[in-house]
């Protein structure tokens, strides 16, 4: 959001957010994340970016665009189409009641609005898309509305051309964080950041889910290990949500503010762990990473891997080395192996990679904004 923000504010845009909140979504984040990380969240965008009021209401939503005088909305990037169905848990004998925000409509479609809409490198996660094709037809009207739709992996792509009967086949660009250095300009040094979080020279970042695919204690010992005798730290880095907690040589404590985060990362000599993020930061600033992929479709041992928004980017990158598939395995890789892939990184390749996503981003965004514009016009 903040590098698309600060893209249109540096193309002489009026950026505003359009501050929708669903009820639903804040209590989840609530017991999830808690409400010093959430209220975290929250002021990062209030003090950084201009924004509506906040509302959650879904019937608000055309009322808040005329009430700011909003002329033409882009949508995305992230998972902002991931629909998914209720279902029951077995397991735990109740029913799985899904956020607002993962239902059809949503204000993520912009099916209420009659005022020039794009989709900017969206992405529907690793979503059961045919589970909705019984909504096909009105599903497919809404993105037919869209002026323009570009996504961020093939599985997105695949998703946009069966609900529109392959009318619409969308072009895949980078997400917005490959154009977050050129886009945003308000970061702190490696100085200062080493100096506010307290960390050493040379460090490696780890972060793991709990349950099933947490991290044998015994794996991340002997890593630990491996990445000391060559003088590197081990830090912890915790999710935004339940992460599994690492007794390391350092961690970070939340509450974490996004543009922390974001500097952490940069500024480290590694990551080892969860999420798709963390990865195309370290990938955009050419920092070694090994990802612990938890996403793709399909159940346990049988997923789907190519449906896996990390599997795609990483696919790109050429660095499917680093890429461990964890819903097929349950083991986890050699910790030999894992360090061998840091320190073994090609750098120099990843550089010309993020050099290239940075420029197709910042053509991505332009086009979008320009036929926006025209259509309005």
């Amino acid at each position: 959001m903040y590098s698309t923000y600060s893209f249109l504010k540096k193309s002489g845009c009026n950026p505003i957010l359009i501050n929708w909140i669903p009820e639903s979504g804040k209590n989840y984040y609530k017991v999830v994340s808690g409400l010093a990380q959430l209220e975290c969240h929250h002021k990062f965008f209030i003090d950084r970016c201009d924004t509506t009021r906040e509302f959650s209401d879904v019937s608000e939503y055309p009322v808040i665009l005329k009430e700011y005088g909003i002329t033409h909305v882009i949508v995305g990037s992230d998972s902002v189409l991931n629909i998914i169905k209720d279902r029951y848990d077995w397991l735990h004998l109740k029913k799985i009641v899904n956020t607002v925000d993962h239902t059809f409509p949503n204000p993520f479609w912009c099916d209420s609005i009659d005022i020039p809409h794009s989709l900017l490198s969206v992405s529907s996660q690793n979503a059961n898309y045919r589970d909705f094709a019984g909504q096909r037809k009105e599903i497919g009207d809404a993105l037919k509305r869209f002026v323009t739709i570009t996504v961020r992996d093939t599985w997105t792509q695949s998703m946009v051309s069966f609900f529109t009967d392959g009318s619409i086949t969308p072009k895949i660009t980078p997400d917005p964080v490959f154009g977050f250095n050129e886009n945003v300009n308000d970061t702190l040094t490696r100085e200062l950041i080493r100096k506010k979080f307290d960390l050493p020279e040379r460090y490696v970042l780890f972060t793991f889910n709990n349950g099933r695919m947490k991290a044998p204690l015994k794996w991340v010992y002997t890593i630990k290990k491996l990445f000391n005798d060559k003088g590197y730290s081990c830090v912890y880095l915790p999710r935004s949500t339940d992460s599994q907690e690492l007794h390391l040589d350092a961690k970070i404590d939340m509450p974490i503010d996004p543009l922390d985060w974001y500097d952490i990362i940069r500024y480290s000599n590694g990551y080892i762990g969860v999420l798709m993020h963390p990865i195309v930061v370290c990938l955009h600033n050419s920092v070694p990473c090994f990802s612990f992929d938890h996403y793709g479709n399909g159940p346990i041992l049988l997923a789907n891997k190519k449906s896996s928004k990390i599997y795609d980017i990483m696919e790109k990158a050429d660095v499917l080395s680093c890429h461990y598939f964890l819903r097929n395995h349950l083991k986890f890789p050699s910790p030999y192996y894992v360090y061998n892939c840091i320190m073994d990184f090609p750098e120099s390749k990843i550089k010309l990679f993020s050099s290239k996503m940075q420029k197709e981003c910042t053509e991505n965004m332009s086009k979008i904004v320009s036929e926006l514009k025209y259509n309005k016009e």
